[in-house]
């Protein structure tokens, strides 16, 4: 599949590719990338905070997305740039021998530290040795230097997963300048979910993994029940006149800047352990609501704190980018 920036003219939330090449070709001095990354958010309609203890969910995909444009660079060197420039600022890294200037480190991760966890995921992957050994030396002096700029319409701090969405995205960018554009052929979108889920840990969360296995492996039109231990799905088809609002809580939430989110994973694990052996055997974000199609105008008449509308949508997807003109 090819893309160019006449097929996603004109929406607010449709508009991010075409934007995104525009904002490449600005920070790179006029060079054009060679893919697009499309990953979108989600939203869960049954079973919150729940995934991290292996019980399944029910999310949807939301046509919100954060999009990457990404290109080789003849340098051996990750160049980052963000829409957003004055919150985001760019970020240069120097491809060495060490992952270490690739994290955190203990401080309240950047939004570059996101994007660095999906590439280092890749690294890893694609570095196993024989065996499935890991070899960090290896697997950086494979790293091939990238430019990437992103921008997201997915609304940060929401509990839209828009942290997951940026790791997603970045791994699958960091795939195909590996492997020259040929992503899905090193990789499935199950095995990116599962790699991309153990990413994120390098910016400091413990999550389940329902928000990568939702935002790679969600299709136009249908919810995803997803299980965990193993990894599995089965798509859930929703009503055609189906729309679901996104209520906001006016509630920010920033998971990895706490340490509540990792500690409620931890004590969720424990009591598991502990209700076992007996027995024998305030969060912010956002709320859902189905709505019939028919009734949007009067959803909207009622006052209620709309953020967004969305139909589900398909799961991250990657495009050659061609110009126009290209034949």
């Amino acid at each position: 599949m090819s893309f160019c920036p006449g097929h996603l003219a004109g929406g607010d939330v449709n508009d991010g590719g075409a934007f995104v090449v525009q904002l490449f070709r600005k920070h790179f001095e006029g060079c054009d990338p060679e893919w697009l990354i499309r990953c979108p958010g989600r939203v869960n309609l049954i079973g919150e905070h729940i995934d991290y203890s292996d019980y399944s969910v029910l999310p949807m995909a939301i046509q919100h997305s954060t999009w990457v444009a990404v290109g080789h660079s003849a340098e051996r060197r990750v160049q980052l740039a963000n829409e957003d420039d004055k919150k985001y600022p760019a970020f240069t890294l120097d491809i060495s021998r060490s992952f270490a200037d690739a994290s955190a480190n203990g401080a309240v991760p950047k939004w570059h530290h996101y994007f660095l966890a999906g590439w280092r995921g890749i690294l890893e992957t694609l570095g196993k040795g024989p065996g499935g050994a890991d070899t960090a030396a290896k697997a950086l002096e494979k790293a091939k230097g990238l430019r990437a700029v992103v921008a997201s319409r997915i609304p940060p701090s929401a509990g839209l997963s828009s942290s997951s969405a940026l790791v997603c995205a970045a791994a699958l960018a960091t795939l195909c300048v590996q492997t020259d554009g040929q992503p899905f052929e090193r990789i499935s979108k199950k095995e990116l979910a599962e790699l991309a889920t153990h990413a994120e840990r390098f910016v400091g969360l413990e999550g389940g993994g329902m928000d990568q296995a939702c935002e790679c492996l969600a299709r136009r039109g249908e919810a995803l029940r997803i299980d965990f231990r193993p990894l599995g799905w089965r798509a859930v088809r929703l009503p055609d006149n189906a729309l679901f609002a996104v209520l906001h809580s006016n509630t920010e939430m920033n998971k990895a800047a706490s340490a509540f989110y990792n500690q409620r994973v931890v004590e969720c694990r424990i009591a598991a352990q502990v209700i076992a052996k007996q027995s024998g055997s305030g969060w912010g974000g956002c709320a859902v609501a189905l709505v019939d199609k028919a009734k949007r105008a009067q959803v909207e008449a009622s006052g209620l704190n709309v953020l967004f509308w969305s139909e589900p949508c398909e799961g991250i997807e990657a495009f050659p980018f061609r110009r126009q003109t290209d034949k």
